[in-house]
């Protein structure tokens, strides 16, 4: 399984300080698709660059009428 230390050239640019705070959050590798991947990196990217910021603009719990706003 990869994990973000394999793709650390990715075109996010990430330090290897964000990789390392990445690395120490997840629980389990990644075992999904690439494309489910490079979401998961790329929102976790944005959680080790801006941590408190980046908290204001997730939704912890998604609803089908969270996602019909979005629609």
């Amino acid at each position: 399984m990869k994990t973000t230390k394999d793709y650390k050239n990715i075109s996010l640019n990430l330090t290897k300080k964000e990789i390392d705070f990445i690395d120490s959050k997840r629980k389990t590798p990644y075992n999904t698709s690439f494309a489910s991947f490079c979401l998961a990196l790329i929102r976790e990217g944005l959680e080790a660059r801006y941590k408190d910021e980046y908290k204001n603009y997730i939704i912890e719990e998604n609803t089908t009428d969270d996602v019909k706003k979005v629609l």
